[in-house]
């Protein structure tokens, strides 16, 4: 690819690809955005013009759903996970609508990872690192809102978890990963 660096706002921190490898997607944890790009034939990105796109405070980590419709960000900040729509064929990301009736969704202090069960993409896990748990949430896969899993956040047996891993197709597992 020529020019192989491209601008993604002051501070990013966070990047996915959705399935279909036509869009890519950035947080910006110092400007509260996420960014998003068209990949072209020659893997060139070009922003999409409607973005950046407003985020919570803090973004720190991002992820896709399997399928490719549903955007989640874990917002360090202010304790939550934003949720977005994905349009398939524009890459606009939209505030998907959370059963509260908010764009955001509460987790427990600092979540820095986020990640989406990439076996049946229906639960969202955030781990929070000053209080050392994992947020969970169950995905509804018809509008892509979040609701909290009962009995959590979960404690962890780590001291300040900062990254989450999934094993696809292994029943659920969930990793937790400590600097």
């Amino acid at each position: 690819v020529s020019g192989n660096s491209f601008l993604a706002g002051v501070k990013p921190v966070g990047i996915s690809c959705e399935p279909t490898s036509h869009y890519v997607y950035v947080v910006d944890y110092s400007q509260n955005e996420l960014i998003a790009y068209s990949v072209l034939n020659v893997g060139t990105l070009v922003p999409l013009r409607n973005g950046p796109f407003k985020t919570g405070s803090g973004p720190s980590s991002i992820q896709i759903d399997p399928r490719g419709k549903f955007l989640y960000i874990a917002n360090e900040l202010d304790n939550s996970v934003s949720a977005y729509d994905i349009d398939l064929t524009a890459g606009t990301p939209s505030s998907a609508v959370s059963t509260s009736g908010s764009s955001s969704n509460a987790t427990s202090t600092e979540p820095v990872a986020i990640l989406v069960d990439p076996s049946f993409g229906r639960y969202v896990f955030t781990a929070n690192l000053k209080d050392n748990s994992v947020s969970s949430f169950q995905l509804n896969s018809s509008n892509g809102t979040l609701t909290k899993v009962q009995n959590g956040p979960f404690p962890t047996s780590i001291q300040s978890p900062t990254a989450l891993a999934a094993i696809p197709h292994g029943n659920h597992s969930v990793q937790l990963i400590q600097n």
